[in-house]
């Protein structure tokens, strides 16, 4: 905690005060980072008819230009492991469910579910989770020193919005 309240510039009781231990810190961390990137992407829906595929387009952008734009934010959520602590873990279970839940929106067909019956099918579920855990899985290939790293971000958003859009409209 010393090295932190130092390069923070307060004391260290300054930081005791508002977390207990350095995992209380990291969670509080990765809870705002995770915020920063819900509000974004919550952003890019704006203005698009839900489920579209022009929102999917705006929802990907949003979320490649959020990578781009906070480098050392994505790194902390993309090069940690998924479980470095159990609050961390349970932050991103959650922020992955918001995301998969989000997605079914992408799946529904002429005003209605794509299940007729009200609960989503198995194909929407697996369909929904793919989406997510794609995008998800190729935040941490593209950064500095990443094997997709020395592609251009441009040509990686495209491949993503292909590849999105062929997941849940084709």
């Amino acid at each position: 905690m010393n090295d932190i309240a130092v390069r923070a510039s307060v004391v260290q009781s300054g930081i005791y005060y508002h977390f207990e231990t350095k995992a209380d810190l990291f969670d509080a961390a990765i809870a705002a980072v995770y915020d920063s990137l819900d509000s974004t992407v919550e952003a890019a829906r704006l203005g698009h008819a839900p489920g579209s595929a022009e929102e999917l387009q705006s929802v990907i952008h949003a979320g490649n230009s959020w990578a781009d734009d906070h480098p050392h934010a994505s790194k902390m959520l993309y090069s940690q492991l998924p479980g470095a602590t159990p609050g961390s873990a349970l932050i991103r279970e959650e922020h992955e469910a918001r995301h998969v839940a989000a997605a079914f929106r992408y799946l529904e067909r002429d005003g209605g579910s794509a299940d007729t019956s009200g609960s989503n099918s198995i194909n929407d579920v697996l369909t929904a989770r793919t989406l997510v855990h794609l995008m998800i899985s190729v935040m941490p290939l593209r950064l500095d020193g990443g094997p997709l790293s020395r592609r251009s971000a441009q040509a990686l958003e495209a491949s993503l919005q292909a590849v999105g859009h062929r997941i849940v409209f084709d």
